[in-house]
């Protein structure tokens, strides 16, 4: 199990599989129950995670007034940034815990290694 750490935004503790925003894949209703992993907390993408059902937000970037960051608070959805290397270290469909108390998140499948390797 890989953990790795973040800045806890808004409370909460989930587990779910990784929706990994980047330039090829856009958010959808696919994303339904997953947690939003992404570069930077825009509020576009945000927001779209949350009219599509995410439960959960990760960001590489962001601080605790990232527009993004606010919304995710404001409506409740777990959320930690600052997470070093994120994309290094979550792929796609990767099982993981997101705990917004603590800013820890916790790689549980690790048989789906992002294509940059461990």
């Amino acid at each position: 199990m890989t953990i790795l750490r973040g800045v806890g935004i808004s409370p909460g503790k989930i587990q779910g599989l990784a929706f990994v925003h980047d330039q090829s894949r856009n958010i959808s209703a696919d994303a339904k129950g997953m947690i939003l992993v992404v570069d930077i907390p825009e509020l576009v993408l945000v927001l779209q995670g949350i009219k599509f059902g995410i439960i959960g937000i990760i960001s590489e970037h962001g601080t605790r007034t990232s527009h993004g960051c606010v919304i995710a608070k404001s409506a409740d959805i777990p959320c930690i940034s600052s997470v070093s290397n994120l994309a290094r270290y979550i792929s796609f469909g990767q099982e993981i815990i997101l705990d917004g108390d603590t800013g820890i998140v916790e790689i549980l499948d690790e048989s789906n290694k992002a294509i940059y390797g461990i």
